[in-house]
């Protein structure tokens, strides 16, 4: 059995959604939602001494490393909530989360409280100027005891399950107004210590609170979820040598860092080909990708770094320079789960345009102009670095980005291909039907000068004029049918 032991590690859960029917420009349709939206402490637009830390820090490391700014990405701080494992009562009463009654969150809210379960967690909503939206959670645990992978995998999988969900009163004021059923956001109770809880999970937060706040329509979409893991104290802890650390700790950190409750059981080839390819350009820190999670490990060296830092950069104290330098890898994989919503929702619109009786080329043309104007692939360097820029390129080759791409534009050109094909076949009906009617009327010329020169009147023999009118008409079309079958049998 491994004798890894965790003493400080960070969590960060991202909920990825798109914003159904969102308008362009998407910011100013944002922001005005978020000025109604209770529990934002600030946002991207604020002056940088209003903003929250984490917000502040964002957004500086953002425009540090990226060419966009805030250009392309908005950030909005939301009131911290705090968070406590239902787990110990779900066990107790051999119940789900939705079979709880009013009582037994009260008496789970009062357990957690009496002893210190509580934990906070701040979030931070990042909006891309096309419509997607991102929640993120960021946690720390403080384990000074030494927690065993098991117990922090289950601490890592709250982010991902209903939990104890105490609310502030901008939370709660957001909250939906009907909390009748489990696919709804349940609304919290108080349990009388000064608390307000719900039985829920941080991404019902972020389905009925904050996408429905953005999206248009009233049934908000269920988001995608991703984590980041960040071992910052390990026991032992690794040293510069991270290759001879993970000969003897790599299938432990793969189950943490993978939320991977059966980790001992994984074949040796996954283990080795997910954790000994190390994408960090830095000596303190080993960064593993790993399925929709990914892992950060620090070394032995963090403490020195870390008061470096914060002494080059004026930051405060050690625990804001190490969120500092997490951020200069985050929000790239940020920007990189952003493009992915991004990339698919794209794929699903043609999807659609597919599935149309007619194709619509107006509409198809529209959606090519936004995919060029709002995809990475189809832009410059998202970083003027090349260390970031190749960081970029392995998230995005990871995540399958080069995979979706070139299904889209596979698709794309099949279906404007298909489409010019309609509309050339729609033409040559509209001209087959204009030369039949140009035929008629030619007819009718025809029979208006051969039939005076026969002596022939409507009002005399109208039997034999209109005979002879049908008759020239006749001739004209027999003379166009012979003219069509000389031209098939040419070809």
């Amino acid at each position: 059995m491994d004798d890894l032991r965790i003493t400080r590690m960070g969590v960060i859960w991202r909920d990825t959604f798109m914003v159904d029917g969102a308008p362009r420009p998407f910011f100013e349709h944002a922001r005005q939602r978020l000025q109604d939206l209770s529990c934002v402490r600030a946002t991207s637009d604020d002056p940088h001494y209003h903003q929250p830390v984490l917000l502040n820090l964002s957004d500086r490391v953002w425009m540090n490393i990226t060419r966009q700014g805030t250009s392309d990405i908005l950030r909005a701080s939301l009131e911290d909530i705090r968070i406590a494992s239902l787990s110990p009562t779900l066990r107790r009463l051999r119940a789900r989360p939705a079979d709880l009654s009013v009582a037994q969150c009260r008496d789970a809210a009062l357990r957690a409280t009496a002893h210190g379960a509580w934990i906070r967690v701040k979030p931070l909503l990042v909006l891309h100027r096309a419509g997607a939206a991102m929640m993120q959670y960021h946690i720390i645990f403080d384990l000074p005891y030494g927690a065993r992978a098991r117990e922090v995998i289950n601490l890592v999988r709250m982010g991902i399950s209903p939990q104890l969900l105490d609310l502030t009163p901008g939370w709660r004021q957001a909250l939906p107004p009907a909390p009748i059923s489990w696919d709804g956001m349940p609304h919290p109770v108080d349990p009388g210590d000064g608390t307000h809880v719900a039985a829920a999970g941080l991404r019902d937060l972020s389905q009925w609170v904050v996408a429905k706040a953005l999206c248009l329509g009233d049934h908000p979409p269920r988001p995608t979820g991703t984590s980041t893991v960040i071992l910052s104290e390990v026991d032992p802890a690794p040293t510069d040598n991270f290759d001879h650390y993970l000969a003897h700790h790599a299938a432990t950190l793969r189950g943490i860092g993978a939320m991977d409750r059966h980790y001992e059981e994984r074949a040796q080839w996954l283990v080795e080909q997910e954790m000994f390819k190390n994408l960090s350009t830095d000596s303190e820190l080993a960064v593993f990708l790993l399925g929709k999670s990914d892992l950060f490990l620090f070394n032995d060296r963090l403490p020195d770094i870390l008061d470096a830092l914060a002494r080059r950069s004026y930051i405060g104290d050690e625990t804001t320079a190490l969120t500092y330098m997490l951020l200069h890898y985050s929000v790239l994989v940020d920007w990189v789960t952003l493009q992915k919503a991004l990339l698919t929702t794209y794929l699903d619109r043609i999807d659609r345009l597919t599935q149309q009786a007619r194709p619509d080329r107006g509409r198809l043309v529209a959606v090519l102009q936004d995919s060029i104007n709002d995809l990475e692939q189809y832009q410059d360097s998202l970083s003027p670095y090349a260390n970031r820029t190749d960081f970029v390129d392995a998230v995005s080759a990871h995540n399958g980005l080069d995979r979706l791409m070139e299904r889209f534009e596979r698709k794309q050109e099949l279906l404007l291909a298909y489409a010019q094909e309609y509309h050339d076949f729609q033409e040559v009906r509209a001209a087959v039907f204009l030369n039949w009617l140009a035929g008629i009327l030619a007819a009718a010329e025809f029979s208006s000068i051969v039939l005076p020169v026969l002596g022939v009147t409507q009002d005399e023999e109208p039997v034999l004029y209109a005979l002879l009118a049908l008759g020239s008409i006749g001739v004209v079309f027999v003379v166009l049918a012979w003219l069509r079958r000389e031209r098939r049998v040419g070809r």
